[in-house]
């Protein structure tokens, strides 16, 4: 908390007295004097430090989302305080606490590449009016493993909401208590080139062999060496090897997965691709997702 004792004397007599008239007729100002056992007199003592605090006050005003925030930092509000002394702080606003709320269970995420919205989601909030009767079978289906523990591979076109049911059942999972990383194929292969040398990337390597539930979204999208592929391998086998829940979402059937992590296309490469395919195909059954593009379907992200 930062406590404030303005010199507001030295601001010009009248001024400050027209200001104190002013802040003694506002509504807001009158309640939170009295909802914080603030005596009176601060309005002559602190006039302008009221003034201030009224001033980013009303920024709030008829907000409805932390995407329409006009504070300098977003979600968060000044607030006064009182203690004998006059002072503020900043506060995390309603919507701010709200999120926090809705967000609370990804404290057991550890890796979380999850997009902005879908971390809150979960299968109560996916709508099925209008869906086709194959969408409704796979959302069965992948609920139905959810509730098993069951590892999927979840594959189609673009926009069918593999993404979606994915962040579902992860975000159900954490909610759980289940230990969860959701992991974006290409940020993976991202993060592993870039941290070779220091070897950071095997911190994350050691939590998705040890997580719970993990998800490797958009797989055979990311960009393919022979370090992120040994390194994919590795976790594939422990995941293998302990049973622990995993689900996959590509772009790519099985087919067009293995000629992915082909780099060279001689006979010992092909055989480190194979092996690839075959823990996926050990690991997880295939799910396909069809039908529309769901990316904007019900004003919501959906890949």
């Amino acid at each position: 908390m930062e406590k404030y004792i303005p010199a507001d004397t030295a601001y010009d007599t009248d001024s400050r007295k027209q200001l104190a008239a002013q802040l003694k007729n506002d509504p807001l100002v009158l309640r939170t004097l009295r909802d914080k056992g603030i005596p009176e007199q601060e309005l002559v003592d602190h006039t302008y430090l009221i003034s201030r605090w009224l001033k980013q006050k009303k920024l709030c005003e008829g907000c409805q989302s932390l995407k329409n925030c006009r504070q300098k930092q977003q979600g968060y509000a000044e607030e006064l305080t009182y203690d004998g002394v006059l002072g503020n702080e900043l506060s995390p606003c309603v919507h701010l606490r709200e999120k926090r709320e809705r967000e609370a269970h990804t404290v057991q995420f550890l890796v979380n590449d999850l997009p902005e919205t879908m971390r809150s989601t979960g299968f109560k909030d996916l709508r099925t009016e209008g869906e086709s009767a194959a969408y409704l079978k796979a959302l069965q289906r992948a609920l139905t493993a959810f509730l098993n523990e069951e590892s999927l591979y979840i594959y189609g076109n673009m926009g069918t909401g593999k993404t979606m049911l994915a962040a579902c059942a992860v975000n159900d999972a954490a909610r759980k208590g289940k230990r969860t990383a959701f992991v974006s194929m290409p940020k993976f292969s991202d993060r592993i080139t870039a941290s070779l040398r220091s070897g950071e990337y095997l911190t994350e390597v050691q939590r998705l062999c040890f997580a719970d539930f993990v998800v490797l979204d958009d797989i055979g999208a990311e960009s393919v060496t022979d370090r992120t592929r040994a390194v994919l391998l590795s976790v594939l086998d422990t995941r293998m090897q302990e049973g622990r829940m995993t689900w996959f979402t590509s772009n790519e059937d099985f087919r067009s997965l293995l000629n992915h992590y082909i780099l060279d296309y001689n006979k010992a490469d092909i055989g480190d691709a194979e092996r690839i395919l075959e823990r996926v195909r050990a690991i997880a059954e295939p799910l396909e997702l069809i039908g529309r593009d769901r990316r904007n379907l019900h004003g919501k992200e959906t890949v």
